[in-house]
């Protein structure tokens, strides 16, 4: 199980703090209650992992083209949850999200869909 919140989720959406040391304590501190990686995503932040090993950025994926937001989360989050059911971290499974995210914005109405045909067009491009 991995633990996947937003920077406001994990900070706490009353506060609006947005503060990358607050970030790291809050997802540290998620961790230190659950005893399971946490994946904080920050948008064009990217996201950030934190394991065992300790806390790992994931830098976003850089596209030329926004169309629409809708639905990056989603895709995110099936690229994390998915990708380490074949074996990867979570780290590469981040990575992966990020790269999935940034196909879903660069088209309109995706709704958080890509395929893996898609994906490796996606990446040929960037």
């Amino acid at each position: 199980m991995i633990i996947k919140c937003n920077q406001f989720e994990i900070v706490g959406a009353a506060t609006g703090v947005e503060d990358q040391a607050m970030l790291e304590q809050c997802a540290t501190r998620i961790m230190g209650l659950t005893g399971r990686p946490d994946v904080v995503i920050m948008g064009v932040g990217g996201a950030m992992a934190l394991m065992e090993v300790g806390l790992v950025r994931i830098t976003a994926a850089t596209i030329s083209k926004l169309t629409d937001v809708f639905g990056a989360g989603d895709a995110f989050t099936s690229a994390l949850v998915s990708v380490p059911a074949a074996g990867a971290a979570p780290v590469e499974a981040g990575l992966l999200g990020n790269l999935s995210a940034s196909r879903c914005i660069s088209q309109l109405g995706s709704s958080g869909t890509t395929t893996p045909e898609h994906m490796m067009r996606h990446i040929s491009h960037m």
